[in-house]
């Protein structure tokens, strides 16, 4: 049997179930059997007609619609510890970055703002509260009082060192403290103090002695300054106080220099005083000077001043003994030239200071009290008696220097 008969026959017996198929949907009224001739035998062009409907009516039946398919969502399960610290360290970076970004400008910024320095000398014999009242006034600290009580706190009020010192803006109280305790003088460096009433002399033995200057190297320097400010004399031109020297002929005419800038400047205030008592700068110093030599008490120089004064214009001997000691000592024995400070047959001012005064003593001398006394003597304790005239003066001497 040949292949295509094989194939014939498949194909009707399909068409034949097929068409068993049909007749039952007709029969349950699905189909609706074609109008034929009743009478017809059905042929194989109608068996594939029938093939082709039913094809076509299940294509028909089956199409089916095509429903887009909803997009799901993105769903993300947050940790919000984990999230926090995420923004965080996000943050973080970002300006991390801005910073590197600007960091240039900033850097040129802080450069151009200075820190002030501060530059402050304390003198020998300052207390800690005048410290603190300089520092203040200086702009070092904002309070003394507090910088005070720190100092007592800490116990270094009483370690303060006189000097030069040095200070940035915005040091500690601590720091500041550290400074001025520690400091460290150099072995060529002293702070020195000129007292009240030595002598020209005094000093420069006084910088011998310290290894500071050779011999006669202070006189040189005080001659020098006075020809070149053609002062009259030298002795009582020059303050005394505290100062810093250092070793070596140029730092000695510094300290001289100083120490008579120094006086320049005390006298500056009293121009007027000079005017009411009518005396010249000169004799004012030679005054003061004298004062100095007969007590170093703030009180007493204002009424010895005055006793100066009253003899003066009464035209007697001032009797003041520490000018004639002076001339004794520093002009060897050469009587002449010490007569003429011999102011108990004198009856004028000797020519020139007999030491170095002090800023008291010459107030004293340019605003003395007012009183009408002559004569005065310290007893054996310091205390000073005056008298207005000789009788009392001896009553004095009887009274209080009497064994």
């Amino acid at each position: 049997m040949s292949k295509k008969r094989v194939h014939s026959a498949k194909a009707t017996k399909e068409v034949v179930t097929r068409q068993k198929k049909y007749d039952r949907k007709i029969e349950n009224n699905k189909i609706k059997e074609p109008e034929a001739d009743s009478k017809r035998v059905p042929t194989r062009e109608d068996a594939e007609k029938i093939v082709q409907q039913r094809k076509m009516e299940r294509s028909k039946t089956n199409v089916v619609k095509v429903v887009p398919k909803r997009k799901k969502r993105l769903q993300v399960s947050v940790n919000h510890p984990i999230f926090a610290i995420s923004i965080l360290l996000l943050l973080a970076v970002s300006l991390l970055l801005l910073f590197i970004k600007n960091d240039k400008p900033s850097l040129v910024s802080s450069s151009q703002q200075e820190v002030k320095e501060y530059t402050v000398t304390i003198t020998l014999g300052m207390s800690a509260s005048q410290i603190a009242a300089l520092l203040e006034s200086e702009g070092v600290i904002k309070n003394s009082k507090a910088f005070e009580r720190y100092l007592e706190i800490t116990g270094d009020s009483t370690k303060l060192q006189a000097g030069t010192f040095s200070f940035s803006e915005g040091m500690s109280e601590a720091e500041i403290s550290q400074l001025l305790v520690s400091k460290k003088q150099t072995q060529t460096e002293r702070e020195i103090t000129i007292f009240a009433g030595q002598t020209i002399k005094d000093v420069d033995k006084k910088l011998v002695d310290l290894k500071l200057a050779e011999e006669g190297a202070f006189i040189r320097a005080v001659e020098q300054i006075k020809n070149d400010r053609n002062l009259p004399f030298s002795e009582g031109w020059f303050l005394s106080g505290n100062y810093t020297v250092t070793r070596g002929e140029k730092s000695i005419y510094k300290l001289a220099l100083e120490m008579q800038d120094a006086l320049n400047i005390a006298v500056r205030p009293y121009l007027t005083q000079l005017e009411e008592l009518d005396i010249s700068l000169a004799d004012a110093l030679i005054i003061a000077s004298l004062i100095q030599g007969e007590t170093n008490e703030a009180a007493q120089m204002v009424q010895i001043a005055r006793v100066i004064y009253n003899r003066l214009e009464a035209e007697m001997t001032i009797g003041i003994d520490a000018s004639y000691n002076y001339a004794l000592k520093n002009w060897d024995g050469d009587l002449s030239q010490a007569s003429l400070y011999n102011t108990r047959i004198n009856r004028a001012l000797p020519p020139t200071g007999i030491g170095m005064p002090s800023l008291a003593a010459i107030d004293g001398a340019l605003r003395p009290s007012n009183h009408k006394w002559y004569y005065y003597i310290h007893d054996k304790k310091g205390a000073i008696h005056f008298g207005a005239t000789l009788e009392e003066h001896n009553a004095n001497i009887q009274r209080y220097l009497s064994e």
